[in-house]
């Protein structure tokens, strides 16, 4: 029962009313509910309502419904969560939601790199990306033979935007973020993790600490293909094949280090490798993905038939172009190691071990190319 109205204000009320309402008497309710109504509409819907022992209940209520009133709300509770990203899609258009405004407007800018590849009409609003829809399906669901053709894409598109990227800015990228990302998953579950040895499938490896001190970060700076129509999470969730027949960039990278406009080849190819190895989109699924672990001991069982009968395609392809399949083996291992703080315990787990297996035979074949 409304007994009075007053205006929002930044501090609110002590006793405002939430829209929260309990029936207590649904019979009356009902009934009260048909007497009043008149010409299709309810009106004066309920007179008398003195009669009834109607009482007001408080409660302790946090105001969530937009980013600010969420922003005060953790503050006052204290908590550690955040309010994560978050996709909708409405009339023909894809929303992504970024809780900083500054990553929608540099994913917008970033779009400009390949703007040919990529979705129609791409805009940032505040702390939303927009753009159109795309009909067709991601790479995973189609043969190989659209991998082969997005490969064709991205060496066309290296080949017509080559550019250069200073050396300070592959080792934060290549060295820096994955150091951070180590010590992140370290954080999370231990030391250990980083400084000892762990048997993996039965094989038994030197701690990762050691192996990656084996790693020439020059490497990266020396290696890089800098292009300005960089993709950044070139995997096959992350390319569309339109009901046109149109391959289209999604989930584009905003930033390889301090830039939006360029990145390096060998990213992209690093990153399509582990989405060929790996299948991302099922790669979690309980009937294919199998993880144990008890001290010092891992077992892990995971194949993905597709990918690896692409792989003899794959670094054919890369040898075609002039490509070293090994630098590309060695930003694979470097991009899943920085994936492993920013998922589940058993995954990102899955992801630590597999990329210290990888890290040890690439080690090994360095050698024996010496």
């Amino acid at each position: 029962i409304v007994v009075g109205f007053k205006n929002k204000c930044e501090k609110g009320y002590s006793n405002a009313f939430i829209g929260l309402a309990h029936i207590a008497t649904p019979e009356i309710f009902w009934k009260e509910l048909r007497q009043r109504k008149v010409n299709g509409e309810f009106v004066e819907a309920f007179k008398g309502y003195e009669k009834l022992s109607l009482k007001a209940k408080n409660f302790t209520w946090n105001d969530t419904g937009n980013l600010q009133s969420f922003e005060k709300v953790k503050k006052t509770l204290e908590t550690k969560k955040t309010l994560g990203e978050k996709l909708y899609v409405e009339a023909g258009k894809v929303l992504k939601f970024f809780p900083e405004k500054e990553k929608a407007f540099v994913l917008e800018k970033a779009s400009r790199r390949f703007l040919q590849l990529g979705p129609e009409n791409v805009r940032s609003a505040g702390n939303f990306l927009v753009y159109d829809w795309i009909e067709g399906q991601d790479l995973y669901r189609e043969d190989e033979s659209v991998w082969e053709k997005l490969l064709g894409v991205v060496f066309s598109s290296y080949s017509k935007s080559k550019c250069s990227i200073p050396e300070n800015s592959c080792l934060s990228f290549y060295r820096d973020k994955t150091l951070a990302r180590v010590h992140s998953f370290v954080g999370r579950y231990g030391e250990k993790y980083l400084k000892e040895s762990f048997t993996v499938n039965g094989v038994q490896y030197s701690p990762l600490e050691s192996m990656l001190g084996c790693i020439d970060f020059g490497l990266f700076y020396r290696h890089c293909l800098g292009y300005t129509m960089f993709h950044g999470d070139l995997q096959p969730s992350n390319v569309i094949l339109s009901n046109q027949g149109r391959l289209v960039y999604i989930d584009w990278r905003d930033l390889f280090d301090k830039y939006s406009d360029r990145g390096d080849l060998y990213y992209d190819l690093g990153k399509m490798l582990g989405g060929i190895e790996v299948n991302y989109s099922d790669a979690r699924d309980s009937s294919i993905f199998r993880f144990k672990e008890s001290d010092y001991n891992v077992e892990y069982r995971y194949s993905y038939e597709k990918g690896e009968n692409f792989l003899p395609t794959f670094y054919n392809i890369l040898q075609e172009h002039g490509v070293d399949r090994h630098h590309v083996e060695l930003v694979r291992i470097l991009v899943q190691l920085s994936m492993t703080p920013l998922h589940e315990e058993q995954y990102g787990k899955f992801l630590w071990f597999r990329s210290i297996e990888n890290l040890s035979k690439w080690i090994q074949r360095k050698r024996l190319l010496q």
